[in-house]
């Protein structure tokens, strides 16, 4: 039978800013880096990089 995992919306959030953490210090990209090469603010990847708002949504503005 095949396993399903259902996490909450807060638990993908963190597995989401987790995973996007370890992925730019893979790349050695601080967050003004990536901020800049990806077109985001840096205030906005600063709150996704440290797990500010529990919606997606508030870390696009």
């Amino acid at each position: 039978m095949l396993a399903i995992n259902i996490n909450s919306p807060k638990q993908t959030m963190e597995q989401l800013r987790d995973n996007f953490k370890a992925k730019r210090l893979s790349l050695n990209l601080a967050q003004e880096g990536l901020a800049n090469k990806s077109g985001v603010s840096l205030g906005s990847y600063e709150k996704m990089d440290l797990g500010f708002g529990g919606d997606i949504g508030d870390w696009m503005y």
